[in-house]
């Protein structure tokens, strides 16, 4: 089981602390901790040792913001901290720590295994029966946060000022339950398949569509990372009917005064775009199970719904003879 595009690539490329881990790394890791990893969860390090993740929702639970990304696993380092047992005592005493095991009994924090920080007020982990006295050979995924921020703080799910708030039975179905958090993110990004370079597709694009591009380069403190240009410009986004009548909905306004701007305004808004590679200079990608990109537009929201005029623009697209293809990216 794999997620699309799970994880951003470095721009800088892979070195021996991101890259995957090895197969024998992960065993080591696993005599550490004392447990055997998810299946799904090492095919994921196996990949890549952590990073930033496209995935930072769960329908339901609101306290949850995946925006930290996965640990890497770091055998190199003895300070790292793997189990909450060892986070706990970061932050509380002994005492404390035994306290709760006689109060919240069967309690083991120690088969708790961090798998991700959550913006600083809690954790995603592997909980091999922390809350059981037998151990579990298949672990669950709980998501624990600061129990400031949850109502319910009862004996039962509260401990050491964290609170579990979600729970899944396997590593797969936490997976499963992730999803890109569309409400919050600021853009969308289309997928450019073409036959020619990168600067030959845009510049075709530019003319086919009628606008002007701004050339830029990205500007990196990291000496590894070779400066990458890329492109600006508004691109054309036609207004139908569909959408000015979503947006008369969602703002409780009037659909005919809507059709009476467009008729002084026009229909076609020009939308702030980024023209990026999809490879970066390192070798990596910006959508690496879509290494047949070869251009990646960034649509930046505004004020209106964007699933109409993007296929509307999609479809403009696809007439230039230069592309092959047009997607949507996740």
């Amino acid at each position: 089981m794999q997620f699309k595009n799970f994880f951003h690539q470095p721009v800088e490329g892979f070195h021996q602390h991101n890259q995957g881990r090895t197969e024998a790394q992960l065993n080591a890791f696993e005599t550490k901790i004392g447990f055997a990893l998810p299946k799904t969860y090492r095919q994921l390090m196996q990949l890549q040792n952590g990073g930033s993740v496209r995935y930072g929702k769960i329908p339901g639970v609101d306290q949850f913001g995946f925006h930290s990304g996965f640990m890497a696993i770091r055998l190199d380092l003895d300070y790292y901290i793997y189990q909450y047992h060892d986070y706990i005592l970061a932050s509380h005493s002994h005492e404390d720590l035994l306290e709760a095991r006689q109060t919240l009994a069967p309690f083991y924090p120690e088969r708790l295994i961090l798998v991700s920080g959550l913006d600083g007020h809690g954790a995603i982990c592997l909980d091999y029966g922390y809350r059981t006295e037998a151990i579990l050979e298949t672990p669950a995924v709980v998501v624990i946060d600061d129990d400031a921020y949850i109502e319910d703080d009862s004996a039962d799910k509260s401990f050491l000022s964290f609170c579990e708030i979600a729970r899944f039975e396997s590593f797969d179905v936490f997976l499963e339950n992730l999803e890109v958090d569309v409400e919050n993110q600021l853009e969308h990004f289309v997928g450019i398949v073409s036959n020619v370079d990168f600067e030959t597709t845009v510049q075709a694009i530019a003319s086919h569509l009628g606008i002007e591009l701004e050339s830029h380069v990205h500007q990196d403190q990291n000496a590894d990372y070779i400066p990458q240009a890329f492109y600006v410009g508004h691109l054309p986004l036609y207004l139908d009917d569909e959408t000015l009548k979503v947006h008369a909905e969602q703002n409780n306004s009037e659909f005919a005064e809507l059709l009476a701007w467009t008729e002084e305004e026009g229909r076609t808004r020009r939308i702030y775009s980024v023209f990026s590679r999809n490879q970066h200079q390192a070798g990596t990608y910006l959508y690496q199970d879509n290494p047949e990109v070869n251009v990646v537009i960034e649509v930046r929201k505004t004020w209106f719904a964007l699933q109409k005029p993007l296929e509307g623009l999609m479809t403009q697209l696809r007439q230039i003879p230069q592309i092959n293809e047009v997607l949507l990216l996740e």
